[in-house]
């Protein structure tokens, strides 16, 4: 059943239960000239807009630094906390590659070669997790791309996501 949105643009639920525009042809593309933004194709109307954001790189010291003017290490507990932190946002990151497995199957038939390996990666990555969905066009499209991709890495990369989706397996499909 369809969902109306608040501007009145029709939405449907897609395979993933993720809300997807009807008839995409039919509404205007929205172009977003934020640099940090990638928009990646649409060919079904199911492909969200991932934003990256800028990453900060701290400047690495010429020599070591002098042990007396080291700060004593933190205690345990600040070391838990920080690394519980860190697995929470681990956790998070995978679960929105999770919402986004139905979604990466136009990353196959994009011309650069990166687009492709991300697609394998992924879904070797989805494997290894144990959240891989058993689908015949993930193993069709890593079977074309391990056996007919022109770029090395490209074919690596299907190779090493086939050989996670036989180790590990996959999960009946919802």
């Amino acid at each position: 059943m369809p969902v109306v949105a608040a501007a009145d643009r029709p939405f449907e639920r897609t395979s993933a239960g993720l809300p997807m525009r009807v008839a995409p042809a039919v509404l205007a593309r929205e172009e977003i000239d934020d640099p940090d933004v990638i928009q990646l194709p649409r060919q079904s109307g199911e492909v969200p807009v991932v934003s990256v954001p800028p990453v900060a790189l701290a400047a690495v010291p010429d020599r070591a630094p002098d042990p007396a003017a080291v700060e004593p290490a933190s205690t345990a507990s600040d070391a838990v906390a920080a690394g519980a932190d860190e697995a929470s946002e681990i956790d998070e990151a995978l679960e929105m590659l999770v919402d986004l497995a139905p979604h990466l199957d136009c990353l196959v038939t994009v011309e650069d070669p990166e687009g492709r390996i991300t697609y394998a990666r992924c879904q070797g990555m989805l494997a290894r997790l144990g959240r891989a969905v058993s689908d015949r066009r993930v193993w069709r499209a890593l079977l074309q791309l391990a056996d007919g991709d022109p770029d090395p890495e490209v074919r690596a990369a299907a190779d090493e996501a086939l050989v996670a989706l036989e180790t590990y397996g996959t999960t009946p499909k919802a």
